[in-house]
């Protein structure tokens, strides 16, 4: 199973149903029909208190990024919404979770929680050198996304559910959530293979990893039969319970995932790059301005 940090460990066998589901003692904060708990069992005062314990909150303030509060609302009974905004209004983050009861992974009933939208953002920062823009980005990220995980593996234990499940929609995210422990299922277990392909192709170019999603993104990335490679978004489970990872082991032990040879073409990513440049990030010809494609 995925391994947590045991300092976040420790932390959530201490914090309590009643800690969790506290109220703030604002009557502003008193639950309505769009302000009940979250995931059912996180009131504001609560993730406020999450967010204190764990150690986001002194994180957030080296960060210029004190002035926030939390918001939940929810669209039915299954999908949760919720969102720590700036002052202003900006989001910090946006989580969107559905609470589904019978997934079906290699033909076993689960129930998981399926994280529909994660957006982490640091909306006062801009893209540097030491954080260029990745596709789809607004904003440079917090750097807390590793937290955030573990912290949404003891949620998936404190509602007593098997796993969490996303679908990344970009090549990026898939690869980040492959590091974390999220695996391909299914008749996407090619998809798999092809991400691990990318990986290996950018390592033996020599070319860094936002530079391989900018290459993946604008077409550079080329597969066994020398046709550019689309990244297909594809599920990935990470599993939470041992029953889950049983099925999972299982298999993968009976199946073998196969892994093409892809190649990158890293002058044409050069070239793009000159014509439409990406913050943070440059080509040989330009090194003062931003980081190079290469390591």
């Amino acid at each position: 199973m995925v391994r947590v940090d045991p300092a976040l460990e420790r932390i959530a066998a201490r914090l309590t149903a009643a800690d969790l589901r506290a109220d703030s003692g604002d009557t502003s904060d008193l639950f309505d029909e769009d302000e009940r708990p979250f995931v059912d069992v996180y009131s504001v005062a609560g993730l406020q208190r999450v967010i204190h314990e764990y150690g986001l909150d002194e994180a957030l303030r080296r960060r210029g990024l004190s002035d926030h509060h939390v918001v939940i609302t929810r669209d039915d009974d299954f999908r949760h919404r919720m969102q720590l905004l700036l002052s202003d209004g900006s989001p910090i983050m946006d989580l969107r979770l559905h609470l589904q009861e019978a997934a079906v992974i290699h033909g076993d009933a689960v129930a998981v929680v399926v994280v529909d939208w994660l957006l982490m953002q640091h909306p006062r920062r801009g893209f540097s050198v030491e954080r260029p823009r990745l596709p789809g980005q607004r904003h440079p990220g917090t750097g807390l996304g590793r937290v955030v995980h573990g912290l949404l593996v003891l949620l998936c234990r404190r509602l007593g559910r098997d796993g969490l499940v996303t679908v990344p929609e970009r090549f990026h995210l898939a690869a980040l959530y492959r590091r974390l422990g999220y695996a391909a299922v299914d008749v996407d277990s090619t998809a798999d293979g092809a991400v691990a392909a990318a990986l290996g192709a950018a390592d033996a170019v020599g070319i860094s990893f936002v530079a391989l999603a900018w290459a993946v993104e604008r077409g550079f990335v080329f597969d066994d039969d020398g046709r550019p490679w689309r990244y297909a978004p594809h599920t990935r489970i990470c599993p939470v319970s041992a029953r889950l990872e049983r099925v999972l082991v299982h298999s993968t032990s009976t199946t073998s995932t196969p892994i093409p040879s892809f190649s990158i073409d890293v002058d044409g990513l050069r070239a793009s790059l000159r014509l439409e440049p990406v913050e943070g990030l440059t080509t040989l010809a330009d090194p003062v301005d931003g980081a190079d494609i290469c390591r």
